[in-house]
């Protein structure tokens, strides 16, 4: 009977475990964030959850696509759904666009936390109280960027080609002030539309190589390089290609058809290690998780992020202002990317890389430590 009873007992407690809210976390870093934030939750759930619920990642649906691209409509209605959800403690967030800079200001005025996967300005984060930024700023990797050119041969003939977003512009206009510092004057700069068809980006591609620069900057997406580089490399096959964290995805890291060889562009860790255990345990799960490898740097990030945070609720902080407070003061997570450590100044200090694209390996050319770029 007294058996009876406990197990009556023990059942009843957990269902109401199970009934509990579970914490939830905001995710807005792309479809491999998404994957790898579903799994990052599924592994802590497995071990436990945080502090006795279960930990769940709301990701910004999907479904709704344009050239790989949420389209603007869905992103807003999306983040509006996130952003009115009581139950989602913070945020792990891209902030390339208005729509994400308008949910932010929503965020600030919740008092919620949130964590930028993506380059800001050096004065985000002074204005931005509760932003927590986990990569360098559109300065730093600027001048980290800026200072491959004087690496390469005279004459220096530099052209820009950037999508046309915000980020993506903030980006630029850093590149061409280092750039200006440095002596070099552009000898031209343009912009294409995410929604551009193949015919309009091989003309812009086209039109470009008329310029004869020997050093291009790259700041978009890989699909868009992906159907450019061909046209730009026929024309003009000695061009140093330099492309910043935004070219970089699991599609660069395939090199199908090798029509990224040639690519140099900024990452935060190597993937496609084999000498980091760490890494390469990671890459074989989320391989595991989504049938291929899709690993790069801010799916690492993402994945870091969840497990910082899901640390912070596990110590004590299962709330929103909880969870910024200990952002700030106390939270030191050894992720598998690096340390997830904010400080007072709410930034992440971490290593620049430069890596390759070669025929049939991307290596790593330079980092950010070993060619003396001061952090800020």
């Amino acid at each position: 009977m007294l058996k009876s009873r406990l197990l009556i007992v023990l059942g009843a407690l957990a269902i109401a475990a199970c009934s509990e809210q579970p914490r939830r976390v905001g995710v807005w870093a792309g479809p491999t964030g998404a994957n790898i934030a579903r799994m990052a939750a599924t592994e802590i759930n497995f071990n436990g959850g945080v502090a006795g619920r279960r930990l769940v990642a709301r990701v910004v649906a999907q479904q709704a696509v344009s050239f790989s691209e949420l389209t603007q409509e869905t992103l807003k209605l999306s983040l509006d759904s996130i952003s009115s959800d009581t139950t989602v403690l913070a945020m792990i967030t891209r902030m390339t666009d208005t729509i994400t800079g308008a949910a932010a200001t929503r965020w600030e005025s919740m008092g919620m936390p949130y964590l930028v996967t993506t380059p800001v300005s050096e004065q985000y984060a002074k204005t931005h109280p509760n932003a927590f930024l986990l990569v360098p700023t559109i300065e730093e990797q600027a001048e980290y960027l800026a200072e491959q050119a004087l690496l390469e041969p005279q004459p220096r003939r530099v052209a820009l080609l950037n999508v046309r977003e915000p980020h993506a512009d903030s980006m630029t206009a850093a590149i061409v002030r280092e750039l200006n510092a440095r002596g070099i004057e552009p000898v031209y700069s343009t912009s294409f539309s995410q929604a551009a068809d193949e015919f309009n980006l091989t003309a812009k591609a086209a039109e470009l190589a008329t310029h004869t620069p020997t050093i291009l900057y790259f700041i978009g997406r890989s699909p868009s390089l992906f159907v450019m580089h061909g046209t730009i490399r026929n024309k003009l096959p000695d061009i140093r290609l330099l492309g910043s964290d935004m070219v970089e995805s699991f599609h660069v890291y395939g090199n199908p058809g090798w029509k990224y060889t040639g690519l140099r562009f900024v990452r935060y860790f190597d993937p496609l290690s084999t000498t980091d255990s760490a890494v390469a345990k990671l890459r074989d799960r989320f391989w595991g998780w989504v049938g291929r490898n899709e690993l790069n740097s801010e799916a690492g990030i993402t994945y870091d992020a969840i497990a910082g945070l899901a640390h912070a609720m596990q110590a004590g902080a299962v709330t929103r202002s909880g969870l910024a407070e200990a952002l700030r003061a106390s939270l030191d997570y050894k992720g598998v990317v690096g340390p997830v450590q904010f400080g007072p100044e709410r930034r992440v200090r971490r290593t620049m890389y430069l890596a390759e694209v070669r025929t049939d390996s991307i290596v790593t050319v330079g980092s950010s430590i070993t060619e003396g770029i001061a952090r800020r």
